[in-house]
């Protein structure tokens, strides 16, 4: 599943509506992978690639919530991005 500027669910808007799918989507695979876009600023941040499949593919046995959950971290904070970059070089 893709970020597609999707509307709001019920009285959830759309920034709702992208954590509830990042975080259900490992409960309700019907649902994932799913990566939105504060998810792929922090891919791009690390320099990772901008498809969920391939993002999907590098993380291997990495559940999907998980991943996602980990790249809205990079994005929210500069710190976490260089501690990543720091441990991969």
């Amino acid at each position: 599943m893709t970020d597609n500027k999707r509307p709001g669910v019920g009285q959830v808007g759309p920034l709702g509506t992208d954590i509830f799918l990042r975080e259900v989507q490992d409960v309700w695979p019907e649902f994932g992978p799913f990566v939105d876009s504060k998810a792929l600023q922090g891919a791009e941040r690390l320099g990772l690639p901008q498809r969920t499949s391939d993002l999907v593919r590098l993380a291997d046995e990495t559940p999907n919530a998980e991943l996602a959950s980990a790249l809205v971290r990079a994005a929210l904070d500069k710190h976490v991005v260089a501690e990543c970059l720091n441990r991969g070089a």
